[in-house]
């Protein structure tokens, strides 16, 4: 009966230490579990941290770009329109140039008649001091007044072709130095484009990057 008695009792421990055994590893099994759940739910909540991140960057990104791309197209249109305003201001220059030129060579055939005028008149005079008192008198005092007359207009004329001259010449100035701001122009717009360039490219690669 006691040998009996003794085993049972031996039973009973080990069933309960299989008991509390169990249990033990049940809850170990329980933290574990709890563990991973947490583990993971941080783990998805950094990926949809990150992934909200990288997609405010992306999106970022290409407001940027856009504003640069709109930015390059209004300075195209600006570079066409310098260039035509370059190109016209050329064909004026050469215009004025060569109207220039044309009055320049008219201006220096009137100098030339009006030196022969000069010393027509200069001959008429002594005509008129060795033929005063004779016949031609009346005659030779009239050619004189003639070619005075047509000295002074002819003065007068070159008067004029001077100063449309003068004021060819100063246009000439003007269209010359309006060539040159707009060439100067283009030497920081072409800068500054390519300054965008640049950085479109550089926001081109970190967008790859990040993804």
């Amino acid at each position: 009966m006691e040998g009996a008695a003794s085993t049972s009792s031996s039973s009973s421990r080990e069933l309960e230490s299989l008991r509390q055994s169990r249990e033990a590893l049940a809850l170990e099994n329980r933290r574990l579990q709890d563990a991973l759940r947490e583990r993971d739910a941080e783990e998805e909540q950094r990926r949809l941290e990150e992934g909200e991140r990288h997609l405010a960057q992306v999106r970022t990104q290409e407001k940027n770009n856009r504003i640069l791309l709109e930015e390059l197209e209004a300075q195209e249109l600006e570079i066409e329109r310098l260039f035509k305003d370059n190109h016209n201001l050329a064909s004026q220059l050469d215009e004025a140039r060569g109207r220039n030129a044309e009055w320049r060579e008219l201006c220096d055939d009137i100098s030339g008649q009006n030196e022969r005028l000069q010393e027509m008149l200069q001959e008429s005079a002594s005509w008129s001091v060795d033929a005063e008192g004779g016949e031609g008198a009346d005659q030779l005092r009239d050619e004189v007044l003639r070619f005075e007359r047509l000295y002074r207009e002819e003065q007068a004329h070159c008067v004029q072709k001077d100063n449309l001259v003068q004021r060819l010449e100063s246009r000439s100035l003007e269209l010359a130095e309006e060539k040159d701001q707009v060439q100067n122009t283009f030497i920081p717009i072409l800068a500054t484009i390519e300054d965008r360039l640049l950085k479109l490219q550089q926001a081109r690669k970190s967008r790859e990057r990040l993804r």
